[in-house]
């Protein structure tokens, strides 16, 4: 059963002004994902890499269901399996997460489905 759903959509040429930003990377990529951001050398990757991180984030934070908070958005693990596809892990979180980014243009955006 979908508990939430959330969405975030955001613009490309915003978060390609802050790929070279150090402390807001920091803020917002988990250690994992900044150790995977700084091995990117594509600009226009580095720059979706990023937008999809911020978006996936944001569109999992609209999906919390009442009762959970997340302090910070490192404490959000953007991962892809094996097959590249990209799913969130989140510490002790109870329910299922589903999530989907698209790259299109200048927008990149992010669609999460929480699910008991």
């Amino acid at each position: 059963m979908i508990k939430k759903i959330g969405v975030d959509i955001v613009s490309n040429a915003r978060i390609k002004t802050l790929i070279n930003d150090t402390a807001f990377c920091k803020r917002i990529l988990s250690p994992h994902e900044w150790e995977k951001f700084n091995t990117i050398n594509n600009e226009k990757r580095k720059t979706e890499y990023l937008a999809g991180r911020f978006a996936s984030k944001e569109a999992f934070i609209k999906a919390l269901p009442s009762g959970f908070a997340i302090k910070h958005y490192q404490d959000i693990n953007v991962l892809n399996d094996e097959n590249g596809a990209p799913f969130i892990r989140v510490a002790d979180f109870p329910y299922s997460v589903f999530l989907s980014i698209s790259h299109e243009g200048d927008y990149t955006v992010a669609m999460v489905v929480i699910e008991e």
